[in-house]
């Protein structure tokens, strides 16, 4: 006979497996309001893994290009408040580079005087 305990969890355990919106993954879109919430709520910590988890997402939809923005904008400003320079300067190096890729179609850096751009 199983415990009156074991069985109450696995019963638990049974519904939540069956719930359709607990056993897929989070759309990025989804994910990117809640990192926006964390972000807002001052919990940064918790904002920056749901941030990654947004944009790092291969899940459907994928994010657009403006959500994909935003998401590393506010990733960035995050691991500024959490004091991780490296960090937030990495993401803001990508989201720099993507947007100049997209608007002048070549990176920084790329072109007769690139090397002058460069940190010595």
């Amino acid at each position: 006979m199983i415990p009156r305990r074991a069985g109450f969890a696995t019963l638990l355990l049974g519904l939540f497996l069956l719930h359709p919106t607990a056993a897929r993954a989070q759309a990025p879109a989804a994910l990117l309001e809640q990192g926006v919430s964390a972000y807002n709520d001052l919990e940064f910590g918790l904002a920056s893994r749901i941030l990654r988890r947004a944009v790092e997402s291969d899940a459907e939809p994928p994010l657009t290009a403006g959500e994909r923005e935003r998401a590393l904008m506010y990733l960035g400003a995050t691991e500024v408040l959490r004091d991780r320079r490296n960090e937030a300067v990495q993401i803001f190096r990508e989201q720099f580079d993507r947007e100049s890729v997209g608007r002048f179609g070549r990176r920084p850096g790329d072109g007769p005087h690139g090397q002058e751009l460069e940190p010595q």
